[in-house]
Parts: C-alpha cells; structure tokens; sequence
C-alpha cells in the first residue's frame, strides 16, 4: 500500500488506510473462511535516516527486520478479544463473512389441467436456490403464497414440490403438505447449502386464468431464507446486535438465480422480477353438415369446421390441418368441393388465406385472432365407407394452432420451452360438434372429451346376383337345369348391420318354370364378423334365406350365399326372358349391437337393396347379363347346351399285334341357344388319353351324317382339333355324326388301362348372327370352351346309353373305353450242343418261348401248348431239360405242368393259374434231345410251333378267350424280319436248324521221308469231314496246327516236300478249296481257304496229307498225338449262310477230330481210345533199342531193309538182375554203344 522508501513514524505515531474491494463469495475455488492478513514494517534510525544497529546481527538495521503481521480488530497492541476471526493471538487473520441465497424462478410447462376441468391448465414452475455467500446456510425456508398472489385464478397444487436436482451438502427436507398458502415448501429446520451450492425445486399448480377477478398478468415469486453458520454448523453472529445472521431473497423471472436474468419474461432489469404467466389457447370443432350417396354406392360428406381463440393472447398465423386421405385410409376418393370459409360465421381480426388441401385448410402464414375470434370453413369430399380396409368407425379430426404474439407480429416466450412460440406449440385437434370450449355432449361420436374425432355414419347394403351354373338337373328330368345362383352381400356403409335378411321369391317371379329348391342356401364365403343363421326350409317364396335375427356385418365385409334352383325353362307360359331379383335388409347398430337412430325420427335405421345382376354388390356392373347401366338389373337366365357321345365301330388286329380302331362320334344341340364357331376336340394320343398306345392316324376324321340344318363345321387338324373351332353352326336340335380309325399298340409301354378316351366339344353361344351372348358364369361374352361337353360311351345324345362299354349308371359323361384282349408268343431255337447223353451225333436243344399280353386287359389261366414230339418226331430222342420260367415281369407266374411230354401233355402250364398284365412278359426254356440224321438219307423241314392261351374279363363281366400261336423269333408282337423261318407273317412256325459237323483222322503209313533226312520219317494220314446235321454247312474250314505242343510239337519238321493236302474222295455238293499255303504251323493252320465248299446233310469229303517227323531228339517221348478241326456255317441248300438275327454272325458247328475213321462213333478199335468221340490220334515214335536203334517203319520188331540205324540216340543201361541203371550212355548207328 505504501511505496516502502517514505513515510516517518515517531514513538506512538500511528496511520490509518481504508480501501473497498469487489469479491464474489460463491466463486469457484474461494476460499472459505475468506481470511486475509496485511504485513507492516520499517527501518529504526536514529531520526536523521541512519538506521540502528542490529542487535542480532551486529550491523545496521535493514528492511524486513522490524515487521508485524495484522490482528482481526480495531485495537494495537491487543489480541482484540471477540473481534471476527478471534483466536486470542495478537495476529489473527481478518475475515469477510457474507450469508447470501439467490432465487429464480421459471414456468416449465402450460397443459390443459390433468383434471379435465374446462379451461383450467397445470402449470410446472422450476425454482433454482443458490448459496451465493462465502458461509454456510441452514435450516432452509422456500416459500410461495399463490393462494394470495394468484387470488381466484389458484386452484389447488397439482403437483406437491418436489427436488429434482441439487448439489447441497444436505437437501432440506420436503413439506409433503404444502397447499399453496403461507407455509413453507420445506421443513423449515434442515438442509445445508454451502457456498456456491444450488438446489432446483419443482412444482405445479392447476390454476384457472379466465377465473372472475383475476388480474393480469398473473405474476408470482417466491422468497427463500437461510441461516449463516460456521463449518461446525454454529450459528454467526451480527457483531453489531449479536443475533444469528440469515440470507433471503425473492425470485427472479428467469433460470440464473445470482442474475438479472435479461429478456426473461417480465423483465425490467432488476433482479427480482415477478414470473408472469400467460395462457394462450386455441379451439376447433367438426362436425358433418349433409351426406349424399352417389351411383357407384359412394358418398359425398359435407364438413364444416369452427376455429376459436379461447385464450388471454392474440394468435397470429393460424394452422388448420385436416389430413383427411390419411385419417378415412382406404375409405378416401377425393375431394368434391375445395374448403371455402363462411364468411357469414367468421369474425377474425385477419381472416387466414386458404392453403393447399387436402392437409392445409389454412396456409399456416396468415390470419390472426384475437381473444374470442373465431372462423368458419366448410368442404366436400367423395368417400367409399366399405372400401378394403377403410376404418371402423370411419373418424375424422382437424388440428388447428397459432402463434401467440404481443399484437404486433412478435411471439411471446414459450414458458414450455424458454423462447418465443413457434408454430405448433399452441394447438388443439378438433372435438365432434358446434360448440367451441364445450364437450359437445349428445353429438356423434360423443365420449364426454373436448377432442371426439368426428364420425361418419353410414348404414348401407349392397347385393348382386349372378347365375355361376347351368347343368342338367340331378333330378334326371329331361328339360330340366339345376341353376346355381350367387348372390354377394357386402356391408357398403360404414356401421354395423344386424339382424339381416335375403328374400327371394322364386315361385312368383319364375312362375310355371320354377319346379323347387335343388340346393338349399349356403354360405360359400363370408367375411362376417357373425354369419347369419341359415333357413333350411327356405321354399323359394317370400320366406327369407335367413332367420332374421342373427348375423353380423361390419363395414366392408360380405357374405356370398349359394342357392341351386330347379327350373323347366321351356315349361308352358314362362316369360322370356327369365329375369330374377333378390332382397337384402339389415339392421344398423352401434359397435356394441346398439341400434342406431335417425337423429330426426329417433327410429332405428336400416339398410336394404335389391340385387343388380352381376357379381359387384356396390356398382352398376356394366356389361353383365341385363345390364341397364342402373345398379339395380335383374338376373336374366339362358340355357345354352351341347353334347357329344363316342362309340367304337370295329377293331382289326394287324400283323404287327396293333390294331385299327374305327370311332364314330355324334354332336347335337340340346340348349335353347344358337351355336357357333363349334370345336370338337379328341387329343387321343395325349398322355391322358391313349397315351403310348397310340400310333398313328389311319383314317381322318370325316362327317358321315348330320340331322337338322347346320352349317357343317370346318375339319381342323388332327389329332386333337376335328373341327376347326371357328366355323359351324347349330340350331337347338341340329345334330352331326364324324368317323376316324386310328392304329393302336393296346400293350406299349405306359399305356394307359383302361384304354378311355373321350372327346370334348363345345360352341359359342349367340344371338344368330355371330355375337356371342353374356355368360352367366364368368359375366363376360361366351368364349370357346364355356359350353362344352365330354363324350359319353355310346350311340345316343340326351341319354346315359346304358349298357354302352364302360357305361356308370346314371352317367352321361363315361369314356369310351378300348378293350383289346391279346395275347402273343414267339418262338426261337437258340442253342444247339453236343447231347448230355454222349450220343455220338445227338444234340441237345434248346427253344425259348416269349409270351406277352399285348393287349389292354389283365390275362388270367395262361396256357403254353407244345405237341413238340408229334411235330419232331422224325427225329425225336427225348425231353434233355423241362420246361422252365427263365425271366418274367408277370404279375403272378402260372404254374408249371410238372407232367409235360410234348405229345399227350402238350401243357407246358397248368393252364388255371398266372396273371399277366398289359405288357407283361415271361419266358420258357426248353431242352429236347434229338438225333438230326435219324431220317438219313432223307432229311426232311421240320419245324415246330406253340401256343398261348389267357382268359381276359370284359368290363361288362364276360369272360373271354386270347390265343396265339408262335413266330419263330423272339418278338412276340413282331413279324420277326431275317430270322430262319420268316417269311414276313406274324405266325410262322420255328423251324429246326441242327447244324453239324463230324470229324475223324486217322494214320495211314508210316514212310521214309521224302527229305532223306537222318533220323527223320513221313507219316501219312486221312481226315474226313461229314455233315450229320439237318442242314447243309458251308464255308467249310479244316484246322491242324500240328506244331502245337500239346500235338506233334517240336518234332514236328513240316509237310513233306512236294506232298500238299490232296481230297481223296468226297460226295459234297461243293468241294472246298484246299490251301496250297497250309504248313500245319500256327502262321497257317488251314487246310481249307475256309470260304468254300457245301456239304449237304450226310454228304462227306477224306483229305489226305503227309508231314515230315524229326526223331532225332533225345527228348523225344514214345508217342505222338494230334487233332484236326472242323467247322462249317448252316446255310441254306444254295448255300446261303442263316445268321443270328440282327448280326452278321453265321450259325455255326464245330467239332474236333476223333481218331478212327466212322462218324458217330468213339472208334473204340482204335489204338488208345478214351471211349470219347474226340480222341486225339496217335502217332508212333518209330525207333526200337535192342543192340542198336533203328527206324522201325513197319513196327514188326525187326530190322528190316530199308530201316536203318540211328545214331545217337541216347541209352540208359541197367543191371537186369537188379533193374537198377547202370550209367547213360548213346548209341554209335552200328550196335555199338559208346
């Protein structure tokens, strides 16, 4: 404070200083107690500014060395007893004590008052209490008299004070009874607010601002008070009255507590503004001035709507928004008449512009009310009350709002919100009604509330009736129609309709035409919350369909009620056209069943209609069947009619199993229509139809006849269309009949069974000259196939034809059935073999039978007949294998005849048993032994068939007979082209080709070889060929692969030179060609070219050939062997070779030579012989060893001239007393061993 180089103080010399400083107690981080202290000091000189010495130091005073902290007080030298801040020493710190609260308050929120009570509102107030001194304050008070502040306009506290937020150190605690008067919000003797602490309270209070004698503004504040204490919660004193200190303050409008809170509502500056409040308000109501149904069962609604301001401020830019699309949904169309206002019930300060509608009534930028304006607007818009989806009940609500202003344009402060009213924040939805600040009680759709939607009321029924069938009376009178009417109820209003009732009376509007009810109501479709109860006995009268006092049918929903009628239309005296009406009624009623009245006759109201012929209850229904473009047209009945039936004329089986089948067909008009453009459809190869049993069209459809006058329909392209569809005419009783013949395969795979078929026709109906009439059951024009019939099996039209194939009682559409009982068998030779029985020339063979249905009816009692023996017997041996079952699809296999013998039990079956179905197939093998030459020399054809027995049912109960003899193959249904007996029938006997080949070879000579080779020798030998077949062979081949290991082998040296293979003799019809090539070696084994020579049954050839043998090994074993070959290929006498259908491969025979020399034999003279007929041939090794080796070509045992020595031939000598061998040794060619 002092500059620290001046001033001059003597003993007892004293200065006082004051200075102010601002300080804010609550800050944040001030320190608390808020102590300070000064510090003094001076230089002690000896007056003239020579400082003293220093006692302490010994040298002269300096600054710093005589200083003095300050003491809490007004007295030096004293320790200022009871002074602030006291601590009995003589340097206490100075305190700033400063108890201070701060209040503001503010309105939160302005709504209507929770308790419904008209015009009054809850208003929330928030009061924020801050401790803005530097000590403690306790022992809170927060009081608000709004009982005398808001005089008459208080209502009662609606919301007790409540904390909804705080940072005390100890919230006070809450009066839970504070009724608005003088008493506090709190306890009054709790809470502790620190320095810079705040406490927010709540409260609200329903007030009533429009109460008589309330003064405005309605302004209010609140005073809080708290008491100072230390931190030890002691209170402080005034130092001047020594009484407890305390802090209070009335609120400030606004949220800051220690502020003037500027811009706040009611400001002026000051810190302690009373909060206003102000109450603006708005009121609209709705209610519907006329309705009036329109053609399509649609209605025009006229509104008119009543915007108020019920509230203490002006509004500017009033809103009316009517979102009327969105509210009706579905039930919306458009809008038949923009809003207008009524000027003549308007009374505004500025009348607002209209907007953009619908939504926008107004254009939410203009109009401004005054307390107590008021404006009035009216509208029209088209609804559908039962359209899909509209809304039950179908209610309707306008919102209406403006911006409260000071008059001039400039918004008031939201006390909602804290700043100036926008758009939309003082509003209100509209209430059913005419009266403003009222709940409208008695009005439509009145529940007690201020804000009702607005309803529509709408009792409304629409039906229709529409003809859906037309066919012959089940009754089976002729002439007489079962009619099918359906008759659409729907609810077309938009209330609910009760205790309904459909009256028909049919008796007296069909008169003489009607004969009764074939079909009782029905109820077909129903969207009814409740159906009503139906009348079972209804009788076609004036009786109702329904019991009258049932059934429940909100808005939009239907019923669909079905009603079968018998009538005669040609009955005497009816009136063409036969038109028909129904009635419908219903009772309207609240959601609760209540009726509803006429507001005007207080009667209850009802809807009611009479039907409009077609299918669309609410509309006129344009084009339907009597249509007058009114929604009321009767339903006009017609009874157009054809029909068809089918017969089978013939069927002929053909060679291939197939059959031709001849259909007729006949086509008459049995309505009381003219017909045109007639279609006759037989899609007979369809799947559906014959299916895979079809094979082609023989013979197209033609017309054979006709009745009448009809102009003969086109032919159109068949299969599938006879006639082309767009021609043809036919008056009632014309009648045409039309032939074909198709070929079918009854047994192909996946044909049908049974084989049905039918055909369709149908014809336009029209009114003579090409214009199709309306049909009844679509409500469109007749198109092709809406009259229409399916053949019935038979001959007659408008009959059953009973008895016909395939006839139901009392059916008119049975399928013309096709029975084609078959049965087929073929019959191969398939394996010829040597006999089991080694009978030279035997054979063993094998037949195998197919046997299949290839019809259409299952075959019962399958039979297999075979008199094989009396046919072969000529060459007839014996049954080698019985008859068995070697594959087979059959449904049941038929049992075999265990006795079968081919002669007096030709029954290969037992001929009772076996089910065979369409298609189905087994096969049979057979093995018979016979002997093919027993007839030598003559050789006669023989062949052999069998035959196939079923038994078949006929759907009429007759049994029938199939039979079948066989074709040689293995197709049964085939003429099995190129196989042995074919000659291109279907049945030709199997004829027996037992090709077969003998062979026998034997040794002729044993010579010296032509080659002159040492050790080496010739041996001649004879092969003979016979055929002991039934059938000529040719292309006879002729194998001796001498060089074989498993014949002559390595010791085989070649043919001899010069000496090829010669034919000795032979009886063939065509000798084979020999091979001059043929070396009896693997590279040519043939003796034949193997592509010549025929050989007739039992005719024969011998060959003769010499090959060289080279003995001279010493390995070589004392005997030889060998065989030859034989084989030729079944022909024909010509020599045409029989081939294995299908293939190019020859029937052929084979056999290996035997040695001797007589076919059909074993040879058993023969050196060595097995007893077989294929015994290799021997061939001795010519060599004997006595003193020396020699080629002992004559075999006698002696060495005889001509049969020299052979040397070198290896020798084993042995001890002949002990048997034993000596040693191995050779021999030298002169008898001398080595």
């Amino acid at each position: 404070m002092f500059n620290g180089t001046s001033g001059k103080l003597n003993h007892g010399d004293s200065v006082t200083v004051e200075f102010v400083i601002q300080i804010n107690p609550d800050a944040v981080g001030a320190p608390s107690p808020m102590n300070n202290q000064a510090t003094t000091g001076g230089i002690p000189t000896n007056g003239s500014g020579t400082p003293l010495e220093n006692p302490n130091t010994g040298v002269p005073y300096v600054a710093g060395e005589v200083t003095d902290v300050s003491d809490s007080g007004t007295m030096t030298e004293s320790t200022n007893p009871g002074q602030p801040g006291d601590m009995m020493t003589p340097d206490d710190p100075t305190p700033v004590i400063i108890p201070s609260i701060d209040v503001a308050k503010q309105v939160t929120a302005l709504v209507k008052a929770v308790s419904g009570i008209p015009g009054n509102y809850d208003v929330s107030y928030t009061m924020i209490l801050k401790n803005t001194g530097n000590v403690d304050l306790r022992n809170l008070q927060l009081r608000d008299n709004l009982q005398t502040q808001f005089g008459s306009a208080f209502v009662s506290i609606s919301g007790q004070p409540a904390i909804s937020a705080s940072t005390a150190t100890t919230n006070p605690t809450l009066n839970g009874a504070y009724t608005g008067g003088s008493d506090n919000m709190f306890n009054g003797s709790s809470g502790v607010l620190k320095p810079g602490q705040t406490i927010t309270v709540t409260l609200k209070v329903q007030v009533n601002p429009n109460a008589v004698g309330v003064v405005l503004p309605m302004n209010n504040q609140v005073t809080v008070i708290g008491a100072a204490t230390d931190v030890n919660g002691l209170p402080i004193l005034d130092p001047a009255t020594s009484q407890p200190l305390t802090a209070t303050d009335v609120s400030d409008s606004g949220t800051t507590p220690d502020g003037t809170n500027p811009g706040e509502p009611g400001d002026t500056g000051g810190p302690d503004d009373p909060t206003p409040l102000q109450v603006p308000s708005i009121d609209v109501v709705k209610s519907v001035v006329s309705l009036t149904k329109l053609p399509n069962s649609n209605y025009n609604v006229r509104y008119r709507l009543k915007v108020k301001n019920t509230g203490n401020t002006v509004l500017e830019s009033i809103t009316l928004v009517d979102d009327i699309a969105t509210q009706l949904g579905s039930a919306y169309v458009s809008v038949s008449q923009a809003p207008m206002i009524i000027i003549a019930n308007t009374s505004a300060a500025t009348t607002p512009t209209l907007g953009s509608f619908p939504i926008n009534v107004f254009n939410g930028t203009s109009g401004k009310l005054n307390h107590g304006d008021s404006v009035t607007v009216e509208f029209v818009i088209q609804i559908n009350p039962d359209a899909v989806g509209a809304p039950s009940p179908m209610n309707n609500q306008a919102t209406t709002g403006g911006i409260p202003t000071n008059g001039s344009g400039t918004p008031l402060e939201n006390p909602n919100t804290g700043v100036p009213y926008v758009a939309g924040e003082v509003t209100d939805v509209s209430d059913s009604g005419t009266m403003t600040e009222s709940t409208n009680p008695g009005q439509p759709g009145d529940m007690m509330t201020p804000d009702d939607p607005t309803p529509v009321i709408i009792p409304s029924i629409d039906v229709a009736k529409q003809v859906t069938a037309l066919v012959k009376a089940a009754s089976g009178i002729p002439g007489n129609y079962d009619v099918s009417y359906t008759m659409v109820l729907k609810n077309t209003g938009n209330v609910d309709l009760r205790n309904l009732q459909l009256r028909d009376n049919l008796q007296t509007q069909f008169g003489s035409a009607f004969v009764s009810i074939s079909g009782q109501p029905a109820i077909s479709a129903s969207t009814a919350t409740t159906n009503p109860t139906l009348n079972g006995a209804y009788t076609g009268g004036s009786d109702n369909m329904f019991n009258g006092t049932s059934g429940v049918l909100k808005p939009g929903q239907t019923i669909t009620v079905t009603l079968k009628v018998q009538v005669n239309p040609n009955a005497v005296g009816v009136v063409l056209p036969m038109n028909n009406q129904v009635t419908v009624i219903g009772a309207a009623t609240d959601v609760n069943g209540a009726p509803l009245l006429d507001p005007i006759s207080g009667q209850p109201l009802t809807a009611t209609d009479v039907s409009d012929s077609g299918t669309t209850p609410d509309g006129t229904n344009p084009g339907e069947p009597g249509d007058t473009t009114t929604p009321n047209d009767p339903t006009p009945l017609q009874a157009p009619s054809i029909l068809v039936v089918k017969s089978v004329v013939t069927s002929t089986k053909l060679a291939s199993s197939n059959y031709d089948v001849r259909y007729r067909l006949r086509v008459g008009n049995t309505g009381n229509t003219i017909l045109e453009n007639l279609t006759l459809i037989d899609d007979i190869s369809s799947a559906s139809q014959l299916g895979s049993s079809y094979v082609t069209l023989k013979s197209g459809p033609s017309i054979v006849a006709f009745a009448g006058t009809p102009v003969l329909p086109i032919a159109g392209s068949f299969p599938i269309n006879i006639f082309n569809g767009s021609s043809g005419l036919l008056k009632p009783g014309d009648a045409v009949e039309i032939e074909f013949v198709v070929e079918v395969n009854p047994d192909a795979i996946g044909a049908p069974n049974p084989m049905d078929n039918q055909a369709i026709v149908s014809g336009i109906p029209t009114n003579g000259t090409g214009i199709p009439l309306i049909n009844p059951n679509t409500g469109q024009p007749y198109v092709i196939g809406q009259v229409t019939d399916d053949s019935d099996s038979g001959t007659i039209i408008e009959s059953t034809n009973p008895g016909a194939p395939g006839d139901t009682p009392g059916s008119h559409d049975d399928p013309t059935p096709l029975e084609l009982p078959s049965i087929d068998i073929a019959k191969s030779l398939i394996n010829v073999t040597d006999a089991l029985s080694q009978i030279p020339g035997n054979k063993d063979v094998t037949f195998r039978f197919i046997i299949q249905n290839s019809g259409n009816k299952d075959l019962t009692g399958i039979d297999l007949i075979d008199p094989i023996r009396n046919e072969l017997v000529q060459v007839w041996v014996g049954i080698t294998n019985m008859p068995t079952i070697q594959g087979s699809t059959a449904t049941i296999n038929p049992g075999l005849n265990g006795g079968f013998d081919g002669h007096l039990q030709p029954n290969m079956f037992n001929g009772s048993s076996g089910l065979l179905k369409p298609g189905e197939t087994i096969t049979v093998e057979l093995t018979v032994q016979i002997n093919p030459n027993a007839t030598a020399p003559s050789y006669p054809a023989l062949t052999n068939q069998a035959t196939a027995v079923g038994d078949a049912m006929l759907l009429n109960g007759n049994v029938v007979m199939v039979s079948d003899v066989s074709d040689d193959g293995i197709n049964p249904q085939g003429n099995n082209p190129n196989y042995p007996g074919d000659t291109g029938g279907t049945n030709e006997p199997t004829p027996l080709i037992v090709p077969a080949i003998s062979v026998v070879k034997y040794v002729v000579d044993y010579l010296n070889p032509l080659s002159n080779a040492p050790s080496h020798y010739d041996v001649l030998m004879n092969i003979g060929i016979k055929n002991i077949g039934n059938v000529s062979l040719a292309n006879i081949r002729l194998m001796d692969t001498m060089e074989l290991s498993k014949y002559i082998g390595p010791y085989f040296f070649g043919i001899a030179p010069g000496t090829p293979p010669i034919i000795l003799n032979s009886t063939a019809t065509v000798n084979p060609t020999i091979n001059v090539s043929y070396n009896g070696r693997v590279s040519n084994p043939g003796i034949f070219n193997g592509t010549t020579g025929l050989l007739a049954p039992g005719q024969e050839l011998t060959i003769q050939l010499r090959v060289e043998i080279d003995a001279s090994s010493s390995m070589i074993p004392d005997s030889l062997w060998n065989r030859a070959t034989a084989i030729g290929d079944a022909s024909r006498s010509n020599g045409v070779v029989y081939t294995i259908p299908g293939t190019n491969t020859p029937i052929s025979t084979l056999d290996n030579s035997d040695a001797g020399t007589n076919h059909e034999s074993t040879n058993p003279t023969e050196p060595e012989d097995k007893g077989t007929a294929q015994d290799n041939t021997l061939i001795e090794v010519l060599g004997t060893v006595g003193d020396f080796v020699w080629n002992d070509l004559n075999g006698n045992g002696i060495q005889d001239i001509g049969e020299p020595g052979l040397p070198n031939i290896p020798v084993i000598l042995y001890d002949c007393s002990t048997n034993t061998p000596i040693r191995n040794t050779y021999n030298c060619g002169m008898g001398n061993f080595i």
